[in-house]
């Protein structure tokens, strides 16, 4: 099997999932560091077009400007055209569970993608074989994230939750999974 992989594979989640599944599978990362820049038209349709080339996409980039959830638009569309089977599996955040106040789009954005993905999960039931799981995550265990005070996920952990959903039969979709560290009480 053969993973396309949104991100810069040197941090993070993507370096994780990397490290983790190319050991057994073909793993290719799309990044601005090998030219593909996913929040250009150019480096999305480059990606779009390569993407049939592959029975993987994992929508790991944290992208500007609803530019992930457009990226799962093009790919959904170019493997329905192409009769591609395969599976899509979008990460997105447990921001996405309510909105607040402030002029940040992350919170939207990841709503967009989680219902995006909703919709196209929804139309794997009609037999199209391509399978798409939205998996919302609280914090991450990363070097970038801020919040100190937090329980946080392991990337381990999350690299076999990833694991699972492609372990799954063809004929199930998983169509989302939502995991928040448990926070301890002070």
């Amino acid at each position: 099997m053969k993973i396309l992989l949104t991100g810069n594979g040197k941090h993070g989640l993507s370096k994780d999932l990397y490290n983790t599944f190319s050991a057994t599978m073909v793993v290719d990362l799309f990044s601005r560091t090998n030219g593909y820049d996913l929040n250009t038209e150019e480096g999305k349709l480059k990606l779009i077009k390569e993407s049939i080339n592959y029975d993987i996409f994992i929508n790991c980039s944290k992208l500007n400007n609803f530019n992930q959830t457009l990226l799962l638009k093009g790919v959904w569309d170019s493997w329905v055209e192409n009769n591609k089977k395969g599976i899509i599996i979008n990460i997105g955040s447990t921001v996405d569970t309510g909105l607040k106040g402030g002029s940040r789009l992350y919170t939207v954005e990841k709503v967009a993608l989680k219902n995006m993905s909703r919709k196209l999960s929804l139309d794997t039931t009609s037999g199209n074989g391509i399978n798409v799981c939205y998996l919302s995550l609280g914090y991450l265990d990363t070097e970038g994230v801020s919040f100190k005070d937090k329980t946080k996920i392991s990337l381990e952990q999350v690299t076999k939750t990833i694991a699972y959903i492609l372990l799954t039969p063809q004929n199930m979709n998983i169509n989302e999974i939502s995991i928040d560290a448990i926070q301890e009480k002070l």
